[in-house]
């Protein structure tokens, strides 16, 4: 007869276990690094002292999302105009990772007006299998101070005119000390300083295990665990004492 009141703190239990459980998810569970993840974002201006900062615009991240991202026309003016601002990235179901992030209509002011930046469309991506993380840049009609650029498909392609202070790269590329690998369209630091970056993606190495559950999902998880285990170990012992 005692049977109710053991099946009745065996649901009490379950209930305390997984809120115990789920309330100990620590505070870092949703900071990640990029580890096994991707991102990609479209827009950013840093400027000297951080007054007048921009972005990240777009932002994706393949672990805590959003994996796609869009936002409006942006107009930083004598610093940078864009259009078309997409951005993608995601994991696969085997752990592979992709990114791109796409801009249009893109100007450039940081090097003076004597010396805009325009280019019709900018795209970076990359992607990541076991043992290899590739990517690159589709950069379509670009022109500093008017006069066309012939882009050569090289990494860090630097471009601009003799006389004009500043630094321009196409197609830039590196590894970060994670062992991630960046991709960046366009990268221009103006003679003050100011640094504009469009079209950026970073892919960290593919996953050999698949996605695994992190941060809330794999408490929840922990959580569904002691759920089945708790009334098993009570019936175990009830079984015991009627023995």
């Amino acid at each position: 007869m005692r049977m109710p009141h053991v099946r009745a703190g065996g649901f009490a239990a379950i209930l305390a276990v997984s809120a115990l459980l789920l309330g100990a998810a620590p505070a870092s569970a949703e900071l990640v690094d990029v580890g096994f993840e991707a991102q990609a974002f479209a827009v950013r201006v840093v400027r000297p002292g951080g007054l007048g900062n921009v972005g990240p615009l777009a932002w994706s991240k393949s672990d805590t999302g959003p994996t796609e991202n869009s936002v409006v026309d942006q107009n930083v003016p004598g610093v940078v105009t864009a259009k078309g601002i997409t951005t993608f990235a995601r994991k696969s179901g085997n752990g592979n990772l992709d990114a791109e992030a796409a801009t249009s209509d893109v100007q450039i002011g940081v090097l003076g007006p004597l010396a805009a930046i325009t280019v019709g469309s900018l795209k970076a991506e990359c992607h990541s299998t076991p043992g290899s993380i590739t990517g690159g840049s589709t950069i379509a009609n670009p022109t500093i101070a008017g006069v066309p650029i012939n882009i050569t498909g090289e990494p860090n392609q630097q471009a601009i005119p003799p006389g004009v202070p500043g630094k321009v790269t196409f197609n830039e590329q590196y590894t970060n000390p994670d062992g991630s690998r960046t991709f960046q369209a366009l990268h221009v630091v103006g003679p003050d300083g100011t640094d504009v970056v469009i079209s950026s993606v970073t892919c960290g190495p593919a996953d050999p295990n698949g996605p695994m559950a992190s941060g809330a999902g794999m408490w929840i998880g922990f959580g569904l665990l002691a759920a089945i285990a708790v009334p098993v170990g009570l019936g175990w012992r009830r079984r015991r004492q009627i023995a």
